[in-house]
């Protein structure tokens, strides 16, 4: 007998469908309230590393190119209804599929919304319907189905576009707009195993109880000033054998489920000064209850301060990051100080070489960027990284443990990094990017043996239509 899961019983009535909406022989009159159009992208990226274990004894350099395609329709139904859905078929070229673990904590990589982890992935990354109420000065909207969430600077919650797979949600965000503020009442289902993904698609008897709960508001300040307030929860009640937070002397069976709650603060503002536009960026989040078997207990910050320059079309900045990690005497007392990340676009931030999550770190970074010609730019930072206590691991942006050596580490100064961005429009709808990164070890890694600069290039092809 033949099972068919939910996602194949829509892949195959979107292909039935479309081209009865597009063939060029068939005529739709849609009355005036009611439209259909259709977006999508198409995205290409090599990248090549070169020493990612920073010692040059031993070769390990790799390669690819992926590949990314999201095609479709936004359907308007009268005034207040509006349905979406965007197939997105992602793939690494020449590499097979890999499936999310059906048994593990929500900590890391394994968060994806679809059915990969940034590798192959033929799948619905949107599929909603947006359901519209206006009032005098007020309006409510409730968005249904799977979705994709952005908040401030991604830092907790984003799209992760520069993933090949990137991030979507499957559930309610319900909103409160006004003109000087908005209220988006969140609950979404972050994993839902009910389908073995294969030939048959066997269903799974197993669920894995987790969800994403929260409210988030942003008020207008007077002048270009804003300012965010949320409480944000993550229910994880998956059960496995999981070494806490990353502590492989510390594993044992987890009884308990994760109960995490982030409350966070976000200001943004700017001021025009005659040629100069000062700016400040600030986010502040406090975390408690409880990591599975632990206590939860932690924080993290970023600020940044700087200026744009409209004459020479040069912007300036300095920024500090910091994000807590556990340490010995916590883990003896059950406590987790290790900041919980949850969803966000961490390769914007932290380094483009992607060495680095909101998790036990500081860094300080200096930017300067600057647009020589129209439609090309260019950036510059140094990163200079420590750990903030080398009784913890050091994370990567995937939230996963990058050093795996014993701890704790012989030192905090995990090292420096220089990036180097160039984007160019050459023609509408088209961006290409590239980039380069070299992360030089600090003294932590060199009393490992590791002293070797690390390094990273990448060229990228962007297509919107």
């Amino acid at each position: 007998m033949m099972r068919w899961s939910i996602k194949t019983i829509f892949l195959g009535a979107f292909a039935v469908i479309l081209p009865s909406l597009t063939h060029p022989f068939i005529s739709r009159a849609y009355p005036d309230s009611e439209s259909i159009s259709f977006s999508g992208s198409f995205r290409t990226r090599g990248e090549f590393r070169d020493n990612l274990d920073m010692n040059s004894s031993q070769n390990d350099s790799f390669s690819f190119v992926n590949m990314r395609f999201r095609f479709g329709p936004t359907i308007k139904i009268g005034e207040n209804l509006e349905l979406k859905g965007t197939m997105q078929d992602s793939r690494i070229f020449g590499r097979a599929a890999s499936l999310i673990s059906q048994d593990s904590p929500l900590e890391g990589v394994n968060f994806t919304a679809t059915n990969s982890r940034n590798l192959e992935s033929l799948d619905i990354i949107e599929g909603l319907a947006l359901l519209k109420k206006s009032f005098e000065n007020f309006q409510i909207s409730t968005s249904i189905g799977r979705q994709r969430l952005a908040y401030g600077e991604h830092r907790i919650l984003g799209t992760f576009d520069w993933s090949n797979v990137s991030n979507s949600f499957d559930g309610v965000k319900i909103s409160g707009i006004h003109s000087v503020f908005r209220t988006d009442v969140l609950g979404f289902i972050i994993r839902e195993n009910s389908v073995a993904e294969g030939a048959s698609e066997i269903p799974q008897p197993k669920r894995n109880k987790t969800s994403l709960l929260g409210i988030y508001n942003s008020f207008n300040l007077p002048g270009k000033n804003n300012l965010d307030v949320y409480l944000l929860s993550v229910i994880d009640g998956t059960k496995a054998n999981y070494a806490g937070v990353g502590f492989e002397n510390y594993k044992r069976e987890v009884s308990k489920d994760a109960l995490i709650f982030a409350t966070g603060l976000r200001f943004s503002g700017e001021k025009q000064i005659r040629d100069f536009t000062p700016f400040l960026v600030f986010e502040g989040v406090y975390e408690f209850g409880r990591a599975w078997a632990d206590k939860l207990n932690s924080f993290a910050i970023s600020g940044r301060i700087g200026t744009k320059v409209s004459p020479l079309k040069v912007r300036v900045f300095v920024e500090y990051d910091l994000a807590q990690g556990t340490t010995a005497k916590d883990k003896e007392k059950g406590i987790r100080r290790t900041f919980y990340n949850f969803f966000p676009t961490n390769h914007i931030h932290y380094g483009y070489a992607d060495l680095f999550s909101w998790k036990n770190m500081h860094g300080i970074r200096l930017n300067t960027g600057f647009t020589p010609f129209e439609k090309i730019s260019l950036s510059f930072d140094f990163w200079k990284f420590w750990l903030y206590t080398n009784e913890d691991w050091w994370y990567n942006a995937g939230q996963l443990v990058f050093l795996r050596d014993k701890l704790p580490y012989p030192s905090r100064d995990a090292g420096s990094e220089l990036d180097l961005t160039l984007e160019v429009e050459p023609v509408k709808n088209l961006k290409v990017e590239s980039g380069y990164s070299i992360f030089f070890p600090g003294e932590l890694p060199r009393k490992l043996g590791k002293n070797d600069p690390m390094h990273w290039v990448f060229l990228q092809f962007m297509v919107n239509f």
